[in-house]
């Protein structure tokens, strides 16, 4: 119901738009989905941001921010204050309308500075494990060093075993021979 009637609203059919945005809002409240709740509450001051309907706009984004603060719905509620102070600015109360702006700044800010952090995190944990694969590797190849040097050595030795038993034998014969 929410993308039908942003469909329609950007088709510029107002009223199609806002029976789907008031239909969703009841089916999100009916089923206690908070998000699509918030989804409908802004669209809906969006439609009527579009139409120019500056005054009716802000209670929608109001409560559509009210529900994004009580769920911590982060991005939709930075969109909201953004939409909020637009509004504002198009009813010339711009002392709300940059209160509301500073409001989405701070909150985009922090939506940025959460996905910085989560982003060194994961990048962090993949030197990590990148750097730990290659010890492992490191240590596997010196294992196979050693694995080789130690066959070489016993091929050596069991050379030279049978060289002395060899050469023992040939000794043998020849003091026996003479």
């Amino acid at each position: 119901l929410i993308n039908m009637g942003v469909i329609r609203m950007n088709q510029n059919k107002f009223k199609e738009s806002e029976e789907y945005f008031a239909n969703a809002l009841t089916m999100s409240k009916r089923t206690n989905n908070m998000q699509d709740e918030a989804l409908a509450l802004i669209n809906m001051g969006d439609m009527f941001y579009l139409k120019k309907d500056y005054s009716k706009s802000v209670p929608y984004y109001e409560k559509g921010i009210s529900v994004c603060k009580k769920q911590k719905y982060a991005q939709f509620l930075s969109y909201a204050y953004s939409s909020m102070s637009q509004s504002f600015f198009r009813m010339k109360d711009f002392e709300k309308a940059y209160g509301y702006y500073e409001l989405h700044v701070r909150t985009k800010d922090s939506l940025y500075n959460k996905e910085n952090t989560k982003t060194i995190h994961e990048l962090e944990a993949k030197y990590e494990s990148g750097a730990k694969e290659k010890e492992i590797k490191l240590l596997t190849s010196e294992k196979v060093v050693k694995d080789l040097e130690l066959k070489k050595k016993k091929i050596l030795i069991y050379f030279f075993v049978v060289g002395i038993d060899l050469l023992s034998l040939f000794v043998f014969i020849a003091l026996n021979a003479y």
